[in-house]
This record gives C-alpha cells, sequence and structure tokens, in this order.
C-alpha cells in the first residue's frame, strides 16, 4: 500500500469524515477543514433532516466502525407516501420496506465525529481556505498557513468551493462551470408544514410525510411534473418542497 503525506478534505460532513475513516491509512497527515464552529457543528438541534442509507452506504459504514453506533438511533420517518393520479382517481398508498430505516443526519454526524477523533484525524473548525494551487499542491488556510497536500478531497456540497476554485483553474472550464446549475429543472421550495400543505401532504406519524410524489396534480392536468417533499422537524416544522419539470 502506498502511503502519501497529507490528504486534506474541505468539509467535514458525512462525505468527509467516511473519506478520511477510508483513507486514513494511507497517508501519514489527514486534515479536515470545516467552515463551520464546533458548536454549531455538532449540535444535538438545529438543520436536520431524516437519511435513508442504501445497502451499499450502510456496508461502507460497517467497513470504518461507526454503522453500529448510527443504528443505534432511528428516526420515525422510514414509509413513502405516495400520491398518484390514475384514471381520474386519487390514489395514496405507503411504501415500506423490511430492514430499511432513517437516520437523524446530527447523529450521523456526531457518531462519525467520535470515531474521527477515536483515529486521531485533525478537523479544523471555523476553517478559511483562501487559496488552492492545484498545479503546486498546495492549500491555503487562514490560520494554518500552506498546507502542502499530496490529495485534496472536497467534500463541502453544492456550492462547492473547491468545485469553484478548480473550474477557475483549469484552462477548459468557466469559473461558475460547476455551480448550482447542476441541479438543471429542479426548484426547490421550504414551505411551513401547516395549514394546507399538512392537509394534502399529512404522512400520518408525527404530522409529517418523508417523501410524496405527485403526478398530474388534478388541478394542472396538462402539467406533468413531480413534487419531492422531505419532513424536517428542527429548526423549525416545515416540509422543504423540490418541484421536478419534465421526464
Amino acid at each position: 500500500m502506498t502511503v502519501g503525506n497529507t490528504l486534506v478534505i474541505v468539509g467535514s460532513g458525512p462525505v468527509g469524515m467516511v473519506s478520511a475513516l477510508l483513507l486514513k491509512d494511507r497517508f501519514n497527515r489527514v486534515v479536515l477543514l470545516e467552515r463551520q464552529s464546533q458548536e454549531r457543528f455538532l449540535r444535538t438541534r438545529g438543520f436536520t433532516f431524516p437519511i435513508v442509507l442504501s445497502p451499499a452506504a450502510i456496508r461502507v459504514l460497517e467497513r470504518v466502525g461507526v454503522w453500529e453506533a448510527i443504528s443505534a438511533e432511528r428516526s420515525p420517518y422510514f414509509g413513502v407516501v405516495i400520491h398518484k393520479r390514475l384514471l381520474g382517481r386519487e390514489l395514496t398508498w405507503t411504501a415500506k420496506r423490511a430492514g430499511v430505516y432513517s437516520h437523524w443526519r446530527n447523529h450521523i454526524v456526531a457518531s462519525l465525529y467520535q470515531a474521527v477523533r477515536h483515529h486521531g484525524i485533525e478537523v479544523v473548525f471555523e476553517a478559511d481556505v483562501t487559496d488552492i494551487d492545484f498545479a503546486g499542491h498546495v492549500c491555503t488556510e487562514a490560520t494554518l498557513g500552506d498546507i502542502p497536500f499530496d490529495l485534496l478531497l472536497g467534500a463541502d456540497g453544492i456550492h462547492s468551493l473547491t468545485r469553484r476554485r478548480l473550474a477557475a483553474a483549469h484552462p477548459d472550464f468557466a469559473e461558475d462551470e460547476f455551480g448550482s446549475t447542476l441541479l438543471d429543472k429542479w426548484y426547490a421550495y421550504r414551505l411551513p408544514s401547516t395549514g394546507a400543505l399538512a392537509e394534502r401532504f399529512d404522512g400520518g406519524e408525527g404530522h409529517f410525510a418523508l417523501h410524496v410524489h405527485v403526478d398530474n396534480v388534478p388541478q394542472y392536468p396538462d402539467d406533468k411534473y413531480r413534487l419531492i417533499t422531505v419532513a424536517m422537524t428542527q429548526p423549525r416544522e416545515e416540509i422543504s418542497v423540490v418541484a421536478k419539470y419534465g421526464a
């Protein structure tokens, strides 16, 4: 096994921490750069939502030794409530799969963070990445200064700083080439889960729906689109709605 000197990971969410745990034995130093404060990153209440993990994801979590801790706490949201209009009738049913559950994101983060700290992986909170020199393999952070790296991973989400920096440095791509336009024809709406929305999309237990798919709603029979709603109880009760147009 070839061992490198330094792995830098920008973003210490679940993807960043899992990557660090998977690759820790291949590098002498692994550094996770997280823009949030430690208190905000590890808060037990706040921005969280249920995540359903695929069998492949579970195998990875087992491999890095965190699945037992994660699976100890489940979210109550694991059914898929489906509303579909068929031949003029509105049909509703709940699809559940044996052995499939959802888990709160903040609990997943806390379990992964405990494993990261156990293995002595370096986490820098309130990190400010000021520059990434891809040609010279140097990442510059405001406090740490220049960090030479053998491999840099961007795990910092859809509005990725690393992706923007890479696009700016690459001769074949515009600086804004890899922005939120990757979600072409997807439109997200966040609405309070009260009133008509709650009545229309109520999933039963907890007065929330985990996922709701709606095709050809009665009010707009000529518009083919799908709504996917995700329940969120923190920091406030609401349902996030994503509308997909087209095929």
